[in-house]
């Protein structure tokens, strides 16, 4: 049995769950999804996804309310206490930074993960996820060209890294892409709207967005939203995104198109510098 605890935000728990079922691609074990609603997403698992494939079961609870919080501090002692090997974040750091092969855990009776890192990569990640129909319906709503939409996500209001990643950067790199392809069109995602007022203002009549019910992460509609954007940057033909963003990242696994960091250089006077990862990247 695997039991799984993804932690934090909605792309970091994602891919959690990705390295799980890539780790687990054999179905060697069967395994369980212990999915807690609290201040870093609070939203059912149910009303974001369908249940992936390779997923005996997903548990989901509220910390919120007093069987929650309950829970909360029971349930990691409890996992920890029957599982053969129970990897939490700090020891998770270790790991990755030491290299350990995860496949070899495969031979232990029971595994319990509680960590919000990609620790495994298979071959397609987060192909597994599928929206619930009503989310994809808004986004085969938002109909637009792949070959002429480049995807801006810009990451704001609760990112330590977000200065690396300024607006100039991006409106640096945006104009180039309009240069290269005089038609070129940007799906805007970003928490903070001023930021794609801005755009609008510099950009007119070229930005298209979903319109969001709620940008707070505690909101039910505020993390639909979210899954709303992460889905429709995926089917732009590239991805201009903010520096050390799991969201950036996900979106571009999930849609096979290239990801370009906007990043400032070491000071604000330093040029502006432009950092390409692979699509497959953790």
């Amino acid at each position: 049995m695997i039991y799984v605890e993804p932690m934090l935000g909605l792309c970091n728990r994602m891919r959690v769950i990705d390295s799980v079922l890539a780790l687990n691609r054999e179905r060697r074990h069967r395994t369980r999804i212990f999915w807690l609603r609290d201040r870093d997403l609070n939203c059912r698992f149910d009303e974001l996804f369908e249940r992936p494939s390779g997923v005996d079961g997903v548990f989901d609870f509220a910390t919120a309310s007093s069987a929650g919080k309950f829970l909360k501090f029971l349930l990691p002692r409890v996992l920890q206490n029957i599982a053969s090997r129970a990897i939490h974040q700090k020891e998770m750091d270790s790991l990755l930074a030491g290299g350990l092969d995860f496949s070899s855990l495969l031979k232990l009776r029971s595994i319990y993960f509680r960590t919000w890192d990609r620790f495994f990569t298979g071959e397609n990640p987060l192909a597994e996820f599928r929206l619930v129909p009503k989310l994809q319906a808004i986004v085969d709503g938002c109909n637009f060209e792949r070959r002429r939409t480049v995807g801006i996500h810009i990451r704001r209001t609760d990112s330590p890294w977000c200065g690396e990643s300024p607006t100039e950067a991006f409106t640096r790199l945006m104009n180039e892409e309009i240069a290269e392809r005089a038609d070129t069109i940007f799906f805007v995602a970003t928490d903070d709207p001023e930021e794609e007022a801005h755009l609008q203002r510099l950009f007119s009549g070229r930005i298209l967005s979903h319109r969001k019910k709620n940008l707070d992460r505690n909101s039910p509609d505020g993390i639909k939203d979210a899954a709303v954007d992460l889905y429709c940057l995926s089917r732009c033909r590239k991805i201009i995104g903010t520096n050390h963003s799991s969201f950036s990242e996900a979106a571009s696994q999930i849609g096979h198109c290239p990801l370009v960091v906007a990043r400032n250089g070491a000071g604000q006077s330093a040029p502006l510098a432009v950092q390409s990862v692979a699509a497959n990247s953790n």
